[in-house]
């Protein structure tokens, strides 16, 4: 039996992997989706901007309230280096044992098809990872092993050529609460539409206000193929 949503009643742990600080312009709608549900939502930042102003503590402060904001539980920060993301077995295996200490129901991270390459890496690194949680050979040391049930790949605000969407969320209930987390440390707030203006281009392709668009990333070892692959 296949998913027919990408958040089912079931799934109770999302896990939302970033590049650089907690990736609120793509994700946090569904975020706030997830926390309105009750779902425990972990996220996790690969890296502190060496471009960012703030110290990696301050960076880190800003990241918990931005958590706070959208009501995950768990934010973590791996500490891997700024321009140098990439798909390595250490960042795999960091993950995988992220993965099984939150029992990880679903990763949410970004698209390869983002040009960045830190991006890319993370892309790569999150997906692969999450199969090999499943795997006893992986980390045996690290119990239990854990199947994640899915992954899904968000557009970046980079622009990506090939993205094609095959998930929309419906984010209209929280749009307000995701302007709001945007725009927390502006100060001046731009109008929400414009703040707003992918959200609103996926609600017209999905038939709602507003939305976010995903692609499903489609392998072995995840949810309901895991059984027949090991």
């Amino acid at each position: 039996m296949e998913r027919v949503h990408m958040i089912r009643e079931e799934d109770r742990s999302i896990v939302v992997v970033g590049a650089h600080g907690p990736p609120t312009g793509e994700a946090g709608g569904v975020m706030l989706r997830c926390a309105e549900l009750g779902k425990e939502v972990t996220i996790t930042c690969l890296s502190h901007s060496i471009f960012s102003p703030l110290t990696s503590e301050q960076q880190e402060e800003r990241g918990r309230k931005v958590a706070d904001a959208i009501g995950a539980k768990n934010i973590e920060y791996l500490n891997f280096r700024d321009t140098e993301i990439q798909d390595t077995i250490e960042l795999r295996h960091s993950l995988v044992k992220l993965y099984r200490m939150y029992k990880a129901d679903i990763v949410i991270t970004e698209s390869y098809q983002n040009p960045h390459p830190d991006a890319r890496g993370t892309s790569y690194a999150a997906s692969y990872a999450a199969c090999h949680a499943s795997l006893e050979g992986v980390l045996p040391e690290v119990r239990p092993v854990h199947t994640v049930q899915a992954v899904y790949h968000f557009l970046g605000y980079a622009y990506a050529m090939g993205f094609k969407p095959d998930v929309y969320v419906d984010v209209t209930g929280v749009a307000e609460r995701k302007y709001q987390v945007l725009t927390m440390q502006m100060a001046e707030k731009p109008p929400m539409d414009q703040v707003l203006s992918r959200e609103k281009v996926w609600g017209m392709h999905s038939g709602v206000k507003y939305a976010k668009a995903f692609v499903s990333f489609w392998t072995s070892h995840l949810g309901i193929r895991a059984v027949t692959t090991r």
